[in-house]
C-alpha cells in the first residue's frame, strides 16, 4: 500500500512518543489512514512532500495540532518549517516525531 515499513518496525516507540488524545500532523501516507492507525493518533494526514509552513501554522493556531510525525526531510528540514518545530522527540528509522511550536510562537 506504499506505507513506510518503519511504522511496523518502531510501532510501539512511535505510539509512545506522543500523549494519547493529542492532535498530530502525519506524513507521508498515500493511503490516508495507515499512518494514523499504526501510531494510534488522530489528526491531519498528508500524502506527499508538499506541506507548506503556512498550513502547519494554521493547524497549530486554529486546529490545536501539537505534534508532527514526518518521514519527509523535504518538509521537516525546510527552512520555512524549522521555526515551527519546537523539539525532536524521537527519530525511529526514517520517521521523526516533533513537538510543534505553540500558538503564535
Amino acid at each position: 500500500s506504499g506505507y513506510n515499513p518503519d511504522l511496523f518496525t518502531y510501532q510501539s516507540e512511535l505510539k509512545a512518543a506522543v500523549p494519547d488524545g493529542s492532535l498530530c500532523v502525519m506524513l507521508n501516507d498515500p493511503s490516508y489512514n495507515q499512518f494514523s492507525y499504526m501510531v494510534d493518533k488522530m489528526g491531519y494526514i498528508f500524502q506527499d512532500d508538499n506541506l507548506p509552513a503556512p498550513w502547519i501554522r494554521e493547524m497549530i493556531d486554529n486546529k490545536g495540532v501539537t505534534y508532527l510525525y514526518s518521514d519527509s526531510r523535504a518538509v521537516d528540514e525546510h527552512p520555512d518549517v524549522q521555526p515551527l518545530l519546537d523539539t525532536l522527540l524521537l527519530e525511529a528509522g526514517t520517521i521523526r516525531v516533533f513537538r510543534l511550536a505553540g500558538k503564535g510562537e
